[in-house]
């Protein structure tokens, strides 16, 4: 199993969060998963309990009938 993957997180401001990602991995099927993917992420807490957060991944695939995919996140937290 071939698999490679980088994280990597800056807290630039108190309340801000950014990150940036690679991955990739050959042993998955070409059709389902992609071949390399990378992105970045930004997230901010409004308090200790409630935060958001949006995240961008693009996809490159080894088969030639799909090109690439591009994956947008955004997710609200809330902790009670």
């Amino acid at each position: 199993m071939s698999a490679q993957g980088l994280n990597r997180r800056a807290p630039p401001l108190d309340k801000l969060d950014l990150a940036v990602r690679y991955e990739g991995s050959k042993d998955f099927n070409p059709a389902e998963m992609p071949e390399h993917q990378y992105g970045g992420a930004i997230g901010y807490s409004f308090t200790e309990y409630s935060s958001v957060a949006l995240e961008y991944l693009r996809g490159e695939f080894k088969d030639d009938d799909i090109r690439a995919r591009n994956l947008v996140t955004l997710q609200l937290a809330l902790e009670f």
